[in-house]
């Protein structure tokens, strides 16, 4: 749920106005801990994209956002997490998500 307020935080800011955003998760958060960030994040979509789809995809079909939050939890908090290339095991998983989507 951070990560997704963390993205459509930064599509704001580079002015993007259409936001695809794909979830391997279907539970409800409206009245968990994490409501607020769904709260926030509604928001942030409604006053600031043309058009916003969020749908599901199976954890199987996106693996590489799963090396890469990985990735970041293993960085101390302050940490820049912007790289020159692409970090070390997320090429492989993108391989993998793109030959499970064929199958």
């Amino acid at each position: 749920m951070l990560a997704g307020l963390k993205g459509v935080s930064a599509a704001t800011k580079l002015g993007i106005g259409h936001v695809h955003m794909e979830s391997d998760s279907t539970r409800q958060y409206n009245l968990s801990a994490l409501g607020g960030l769904l709260y926030e994040i509604k928001s942030i979509v409604a006053a600031s994209f043309i058009s916003f789809r969020i749908s599901f995809c199976p954890r199987a079909c996106n693996e590489a956002a799963h090396v890469v939050v990985a990735i970041g939890n293993r960085c101390n908090l302050n940490a820049s997490l912007s790289w020159d290339d692409v970090p070390p095991g997320v090429e492989d998983a993108i391989a993998g998500d793109f030959a499970t989507s064929l199958v």
